[in-house]
């Protein structure tokens, strides 16, 4: 079972995934965002364009399996 969810938080958008299962041991997690480390290299993208953006990205155990979160900053209003 996968959710996925977006809401405003503060001046930036969050984007989550919720991944139902077994979560990963805490040591594990800031390993995950390494290109090839269990999940080959889409994490390490969503680390990169979370870093172009001046974003962030997260991943945390919680009951009944794991989210991951990824933060995009709003952009400033256009003018002219």
């Amino acid at each position: 079972h996968i959710e996925i969810s977006a809401a405003r938080t503060g001046n930036s958008v969050r984007l989550s995934v919720f991944n139902e299962g077994d979560g990963l041991p805490e040591e594990e997690l800031p390993k995950i965002w390494e290109k090839f480390y269990r999940t080959g290299i889409g994490l390490s993208l969503v680390r990169a364009i979370a870093d172009t953006l001046h974003g962030d990205c997260g991943a945390e155990n919680v009951p009944g399996g794991i989210a991951f979160w990824f933060d995009i900053p709003d952009a400033p209003p256009h003018t002219e």
